[in-house]
């Protein structure tokens, strides 16, 4: 495993807060209050800890975060004025005050505040420090000493009670989260499948989902997007067996056990395509790119849907040299409030590895070209992508170099789009392409896809 991002130490204020004086006026610097002297006190995890002490919160694995509660007390007899609370250390740009403390303690009251630490990429020591300005005289400046223990973490594979509590070996298929439980939607195991199952971690356990008496659901197919949006699962487009491409869209209420076609505005939908990607961004459905072999088209247009107005083209098809080129089979994601198109397949067969981002004040921008350096992802296709601790993943994929069986298993990811780090060159899981990854329960998973050009699979790896 190679090492990601260096740690850094950097001083960053994340609240700045404004504090109210006594009734004389404003201050913006805590003052002693009239009638009493305040005294601060600061407890983590319910254990006091003295001003400019160092405190052990714990460890956890690289990419993970620690969650503190502290409280902080006035044991004087005057009120006690808070003013600027941060926080300095490693690994700022991922962690968060989740609550912040009053800034006006009554005597003898007391106000609670939440961090997030990120303990980062590397193993080893972190330290931040948690620094409050108040107006007690002896203590005006109340600083901890935050360690927390970074370590190693590995892909483990779930095993499953039998071959026949869980879904058929399979590539191109789908998978969300939804209702605390993983679902895994059609797919290619031969045939062509619209079966339907869960998981549920606690119990580890796979349940295939039936449909209520005489609910119709959606045919069997390959290449097509599943997202969740407004609680309920939608399946979108495809192609079905003897490539007849679809641009059919169907929603599942869990609570109703039942699959409802949409028909808002059709047949006046996008063209019908496989390997399109779909996410949700901005509380509208997004559709992007995408294949129709039938005639050869590859798209670079871009639909919305939202249940209001249906489908709404907001990018045609072009040619253009700001944005991003017609191909299939890419990674797609929403991360840091940006939607991410990464490679794929272009016309005659060409792979891309350039990256592309969008937000809605700024549009398109290319954050990558195609390129080969060496500290960058191969072109490829077919691969896993999620977006996992505020930064973008790729794992896996069809490569486009001839190196044997055409497949990998390296995983890459990136804070930016620009700038990679490769953590795993090759990851516990066979080499592959055509799986889905998404993240669950704080863990990024990995499940079955076309291992090896060999065969296919349903085996399920969690990181």
């Amino acid at each position: 495993m190679k090492k990601g991002f260096f740690l850094i130490l950097i001083t960053i204020t994340l609240l700045s807060i404004s504090v109210i004086g006594c009734e004389n006026g404003t201050t913006d610097e805590p003052g002693l209050s009239e009638g009493g002297s305040p005294e601060i006190t600061i407890s983590i995890n319910g254990e006091v800890v003295e001003n400019g002490a160092t405190i052990d919160i714990g460890s956890a694995q690289i990419f993970k975060a620690i969650e503190i509660s502290g409280t902080i007390t006035n044991n004087g007899d005057g009120e006690l004025d808070l003013g600027e609370f941060s926080l300095t250390g490693d690994n700022l740009d991922t962690c968060e005050i989740i609550s912040v403390p009053d800034t006006v303690i009554a005597a003898g009251g007391s106000t609670d505040f939440c961090l997030s630490i990120n303990v980062g990429t590397e193993v080893g020591t972190q330290i931040n420090v948690l620094s409050v300005s108040n107006n007690d005289s002896d203590e005006s400046n109340y600083t901890l000493i935050l360690s927390v223990a970074s370590e190693a973490r590995s892909w483990s594979e779930k095993e499953t009670p039998s071959a026949e509590n869980i879904w058929s070996a399979r590539n191109r298929h789908s998978s969300v989260v939804y209702h605390d439980k993983i679902w895994v939607l059609g797919g290619y195991d031969g045939s062509y499948c619209n079966d339907v199952w869960t998981y549920d971690e606690d119990k580890n356990l796979w349940d295939e989902v039936e449909d209520k008496d005489g609910n119709t659901r959606w045919s069997g197919r390959t290449g097509f997007g599943c997202v969740v949006y407004h609680d309920k699962i939608w399946v979108i487009g495809g192609v079905e067996s003897g490539s007849n491409y679809c641009n059919d869209v169907w929603s599942y209420d869990e609570s109703e056990n039942e699959w409802v076609r949409d028909t808002k505005n059709y047949p006046k939908y996008w063209p019908a395509r496989e390997d399109f990607s779909c996410v949700v961004y901005n509380d509208k459905i997004w559709l992007l790119g995408g294949f129709d072999d039938s005639d050869d088209n590859f798209y670079n247009d871009v639909w919305t849907y939202d249940e209001v107005h249906g489908w709404d083209q907001v990018v045609e098809n072009n040619n253009d040299d700001d944005y991003w080129s017609g191909r299939y089979t890419f990674g797609c994601v929403v991360c840091n409030d940006k939607i991410w198109v990464l490679g794929g397949i272009e016309s005659d067969f060409n792979f891309c590895n350039d990256v592309w981002s969008y937000d809605e004040e700024h549009g398109w921008n290319q954050d990558a070209e195609n390129n080969v350096n060496e500290n960058y992802w191969e072109k490829r296709g077919y691969m896993g992508a999620t977006a996992y601790n505020n930064m973008i993943w790729i794992l896996g994929g069809y490569y486009s170099e001839d190196i044997e069986d055409g497949d990998c298993n390296d995983v890459w990811y990136s804070n930016n789009g620009s700038e990679w780090n490769e953590i795993y060159t090759a990851a516990e899981w066979e080499i592959r392409e055509s799986m889905v990854s998404l993240v669950f329960n704080d863990k990024i998973w990995l499940l079955g896809g076309y291992i090896n050009e060999r065969y296919f699979a349903n085996d399920v790896w969690c990181w």
